[in-house]
């Protein structure tokens, strides 16, 4: 991954290499009956959805959350900067923005899918709170390699402490990061205080000690948070270890996304940096003002999802003999998967001299959806009343469509572009047979776009109906003041912004 002379190099999709991970234990347990039968050729239409009948409310937004793409991405940006590794013991120059890019890419992940539930007219999730068990029921069907079933967590489950530490150690160690963002520094190792006011820097250590990663100012003092408190999460059904219970889906970052608990624990840490940012300073209006440019108008094309079957290669999934007997076989799992026709928007901008910017486009709610006790099909053909929402109350569930550089001209300016340009989206990764037969014919397949490290464009959209849903698009140009350090730091936040561009949050 940061390796220099792999540059472009493609793997492939990790939805391919371990299929066991990424679709239920009952459509893989065909795939092996299959085997055993020496079926060579078979073909499983398989289910997102979390079940063929709606039993639980966030099972309608099955098709997000249980998508193969989308927890590959989430994996593989684990991958491109893990908790575990340290920038300068490894010769990185990439995390300047290390902490910020944590919190903008789990905060990212969060809006997308509250607009997701809001799409399906789902209530926002509760508050997590210590001292309430978790409501949110899930059973994820799925199976390890080794044959054992990730297990199901039933609503009403406590967290409790584990072998390794106790709910106290952590709550000790959240009360020292509160702390520190209240009082704005934090202690480094030798027991100096850091001042955490100066947003940038700021955010960036706060970001850091919060993910416990190794570029923490202070590992022993802060310890790892994050993983800390997934670990609970995980080991919820057994925490004494004391049954033999395999972990849930939440110990693994191939399998975290699909449990509602994991947007659930994602909001309250996501909160810490929303405390933090609520105690600086507001913006003056100099700090916020473009002198001389204006945002006159904004259009964009119709927007139209829709459901497409997708292929995936599952032949991994089996145990074969040799390779020479596994290119005998090919198993294919059949997906439906939330998808979206091409569209585009239009900027007008005016501008009284010629001049560089950024310009950012954010889709976001445009009303507050109602909850209905009506689940499954029958909810897409009912429209629902709605109401004025208060955008800053929601401005958290907008998501970072596009981000770049634009050369504006003194006068009217019209800036286009389509949705296979977003820069924070990536499509489809390349097959594991079309890698092959690129390597077997003398060919190292390359690209210049990381289609590991990328939101999936699919998802980009949140579900439609019939009769229609507004959203509101959000477009804001700053200037583009070029600076050396951010332009040759290449983000490895996997979160589809690989070039931070300016030094603005």
């Amino acid at each position: 991954v940061h390796r220099d002379d792999c540059t472009g190099v493609m793997l492939p999709p990790m939805y391919e290499v371990y299929p066991h991970l990424y679709f239920h234990a009952g459509d893989m347990n065909e795939f092996f009956s299959a085997k055993m039968q020496n079926v060579y050729n078979y073909v499983k239409m398989t289910n997102w959805t979390g079940g063929y009948e709606i039993s639980q409310p966030e099972q309608l937004v099955g098709y997000f959350t249980e998508d193969a793409g989308l927890n590959a991405y989430y994996a593989y940006a684990h991958l491109y900067m893990p908790f575990w590794m340290n920038c300068e013991k490894y010769g990185l120059t990439t995390c300047q923005m290390r902490g910020e890019a944590f919190y903008y890419f789990h905060q990212q992940l969060l809006a997308h899918y509250n607009l997701h539930r809001m799409a399906n007219y789902l209530p926002e999730q509760d508050d997590f709170d210590w001292e309430q068990p978790i409501e949110y029921a899930y059973n994820p069907d799925l199976m390890y390699h080794t044959g054992d079933y990730f297990p199901a967590r039933p609503a009403g489950q406590s967290l409790s402490s584990i072998k390794s530490y106790t709910v106290e150690d952590i709550k000790a160690i959240e009360y020292r990061i509160k702390e520190a963002i209240d009082s704005g520094f934090v202690y480094g190792k030798d027991g100096n205080k850091i001042s955490i006011t100066s947003y940038i820097k700021g955010i960036n250590i706060l970001g850091n000690i919060i993910e416990g990663n190794q570029d923490s100012v202070n590992n022993r003092y802060y310890g790892a948070y994050t993983s800390m408190l997934r670990n609970l999460f995980a080991l919820i059904m057994d925490p004494s270890s004391e049954h033999s219970v395999a972990p849930g889906v939440m110990a693994h970052y191939e399998t975290a996304l699909r449990d509602p608990a994991f947007y659930y624990y994602t909001s309250y840490i996501t909160g810490f940096f929303k405390q933090y940012k609520d105690n600086l300073p507001y913006y003056r209006p100099e700090e916020l003002d473009f002198n001389g440019v204006a945002v006159k108008d904004v259009a964009v094309s119709k927007l139209v999802t829709y459901f497409d079957l997708f292929d995936i290669d599952v032949t991994n999934a089996v145990d074969f003999a040799s390779l020479d007997e596994m290119e005998q076989y090919e198993y294919v799992a059949k997906a439906m998967r939330l998808n979206h026709q091409p569209f585009s928007y239009k900027v007008k901008v005016a501008s009284n001299k010629q001049t560089s910017a950024v310009v950012r486009v954010f889709l976001g709610p445009n009303t507050d959806y109602i909850f209905s006790n009506f689940y499954g099909d029958q909810a897409s053909d009912v429209y629902y009343g709605h109401h004025t929402a208060d955008l800053e109350r929601l401005r958290e569930y907008f998501v970072e469509l596009d981000r770049f550089p634009v050369q504006l001209k003194s006068g009217d300016n019209l800036i286009e572009r389509e949705s296979r340009q977003f820069t924070a989206t990536v499509g489809d990764s390349a097959s594991f047979k079309s890698l092959l037969k690129s390597a077997e014919s003398g060919h190292v397949y390359s690209s210049n776009v990381d289609y590991h490290c990328g939101f999936p464009d699919r998802l980009v959209l949140p579900i439609g109906h019939k009769a229609g849903v507004p959203y509101t698009l959000f477009v804001m140009v700053t200037p583009y003041e070029a600076s050396p350090e951010v332009h040759a730091n290449t983000l490895y936040s996997c979160n589809g912004l690989m070039t931070a561009l300016d030094n603005r949050p």
